[in-house]
């Protein structure tokens, strides 16, 4: 600690802070300056080859494996969580006992859902009840009206938060790094699941089940953890490769999930209760939080921890510890200009609506609403039309899925080769003059490809959206995932498109952007697909919402055709270099 510092009238800026030695001292003060220089010299330049060692990029592929288990935890409880919810109001406010003896039975107890804003069973715990109960549960329209309800409150009640926090925690990963920022949605999650386990064998409401998705949507659930991992792939991935990685990370993805609904279904039909499925996805969610705090490196360049130079002891105390020291304090006085970044990053996140990349952002509205809306009521519908359960609902989502795995392990590579610019075929059908263009031809090249890819998966979504909204057979429905399947290939390649539109220490911001854009979507989808399930389930039209999503799937096709690939820049500072052997 210093406890001197001269403070004469004659001094200034470049004045020392230090006292000057006595004469007596003198000599011996300059002999320890010149020692100290010349060994702390000596000692930087012996370990220069420690020191400045080359940043590693860790493998884009070791954010797949805690991703996987915590896709597979949300899979197992995603269908029973929605046979759960219309149980849990079924046997609050029906009587299946009374319906099965032939007697003709109407909900007495449930108020009319048009004319009231009490949402029943909000401190009401209901008996206990089982899978027997499913059948009468899933065919009664006003059981299905009071959950579409349920389901829209609760949906605004985790994407609202979302909406506040999810953008920020994207922003904030580009600044402290994508691990922490990765820890905070699964903490969130096992949150989530402790609260569904509560509610399900306690006797309290669902003002409970409230809490934890308020408590989810703060957290960032898991559509911040899809952005960090998103960046994270960005960091660890030359720009020639990240569109190729995106998709095969997302059919890993889909490969973990793939039976996580079956599963689900399956453990209802042998386990005691539904919230035992529960116990099993909340396991799994924290499995995947010790393997992140424990496996997973952090992949920001400038956070990567830097080997230990070696110091000289014989140095003097001022010299070793005064610069850290100094860092300490400013790191001390730097949050609120690390807050100050964060609403900065998310200004400068919104100019991206100002580009050439507008069209696409429109293209990314018109595909989350029509995929969110119909992932949000299919299996009411299916339950409602079909007497589908869990376990049946989970066979038709493997199918679903192991389609959309195939689709990117096979169909993408194999488009990839025969028509990508990249590609050893493609270069030998290039002519000379196309290879002169160079590396901004080629870079054209790349995107054209890309936004061909986007256009026909969305067509494919388009017209399957619109198969499963008019199909009245069952095996209809086992076929049609066959081909819908191609469809996920756009969501990748869309987030790859616009990756490369930005340099690389910005994809935070670029993504929590995309986050905010979905969390807004999200949330007016769980308001209007509801209300549009709440009223025509009861007419002659119950699949309205399927058409609208088909109609929306259709004009993000229709967008994709003003888009122009000269429009999209390559402002990443790695180039992308197409080999011309």
């Amino acid at each position: 600690m210093i406890d001197h510092i001269s403070h004469d009238d004659d001094s200034d800026e470049h004045s020392p802070l230090l006292p000057s030695p006595s004469n007596a001292t003198l000599a011996d003060y300059d002999r320890l300056c010149s020692q100290s220089v010349a060994s702390h010299s000596t000692t930087l330049t012996a370990s220069a080859t420690v020191c400045d060692s080359p940043y590693v990029k860790p493998s884009p592929y070791m954010a797949c494996f805690p991703i996987c288990f915590f896709i597979l935890g949300l899979t197992i409880s995603f269908v029973p969580e929605q046979q759960w919810l219309i149980l849990y109001l079924c046997r609050r406010f029906a009587n299946p006992d009374v319906a099965a003896a032939g007697s003709n039975y109407s909900i007495t107890t449930l108020p009319e859902p048009y004319s009231h804003l009490y949402l029943p069973g909000l401190f009401h715990n209901p008996v206990a009840f089982g899978s027997a109960d499913w059948p009468f549960c899933s065919s009664n329209a006003d059981i299905q009206i009071l959950a579409a309800r349920w389901k829209m409150v609760l949906s605004l009640c985790s994407s609202i938060p979302a909406l506040i926090t999810a953008p920020c925690l994207g922003v904030l990963s580009d600044h402290y790094g994508r691990k922490p920022i990765i820890l905070v949605p699964l903490f969130g999650a096992a949150f989530y699941y402790i609260g569904l386990i509560a509610v399900s064998r306690l006797p309290i409401g669902l003002w409970a089940f409230i809490a934890v998705h308020i408590l989810q949507g703060l957290s960032g659930s898991g559509s911040v953890l899809i952005t960090v991992i998103t960046s994270f792939l960005a960091d660890t991935t030359d720009p020639a490769e990240r569109g190729a990685t995106f998709v095969y990370t997302e059919c890993l993805v889909f490969s973990a999930g793939a039976f996580g609904p079956l599963i689900g279904g399956y453990l209802i039909k042998i386990l005691p209760s539904i919230d035992f499925v529960f116990m099993i996805s909340g396991i799994l969610v924290i499995m995947t939080l010790l393997i992140v705090i424990f496996f997973l490196p952090e992949s920001l360049k400038k956070l990567q921890p830097k080997p230990t130079c070696p110091t000289d002891p014989s140095l003097p105390l001022l010299d070793h510890n005064v610069a850290s020291n100094t860092a300490a304090v400013s790191k001390k006085f730097n949050i609120i200009d690390e807050v100050k970044l964060v609403f900065r990053g998310m200004f400068e996140s919104f100019r991206v609506i100002s580009s050439p990349t507008f069209v696409i952002l429109i293209v990314v509205i018109c595909f989350a609403v029509a995929g969110f809306g119909g992932k949000m009521m299919i299996f009411p519908y299916l339950a409602f039309r079909f007497g589908w359960d869990s376990f049946i609902e989970g066979q038709y989502m493997l199918i679903g899925t192991i389609s959309r795995v195939a689709h990117m392990a096979i169909t993408f590579p194999i488009i990839t080769y025969l028509f990508s610019p990249t590609s050893s075929l493609a270069l030998g059908r290039r002519s000379a003059s196309s290879v002169e263009r160079g590396v901004s031809g080629s870079a054209n090249l790349k995107t054209r490809f890309d936004l061909y890819i986007i256009l026909s998966a969305i067509t494919v979504g388009a017209l399957s959206t619109f198969a499963i909204a008019f199909a009245d057979q069952t095996w209809q429905l086992f076929v049609i995932p066959l081909f819908d399947g191609f469809a996920s290939l756009a969501s990748p390649t869309i987030r790859s498109l616009l990756s490369l539109s930005i340099p690389t220490t910005s994809q935070g911001q670029m993504f929590a952007f995309l986050q905010l854009l979905e969390s807004c979507v999200g949330m007016i989808t769980g308001i209007i697909y509801p209300i549009i399930w709440s009223s025509t389930v009861n007419t002659t039209m119950p699949n309205l919402f399927l058409v609208i999503s088909g109609c929306l799937f259709g004009c993000a096709a229709i967008a994709m055709l003003f888009t122009h690939f000269e429009d999209i820049g390559h402002c990443d500072k790695d180039v992308i270099v197409v080999d011309e052997e």
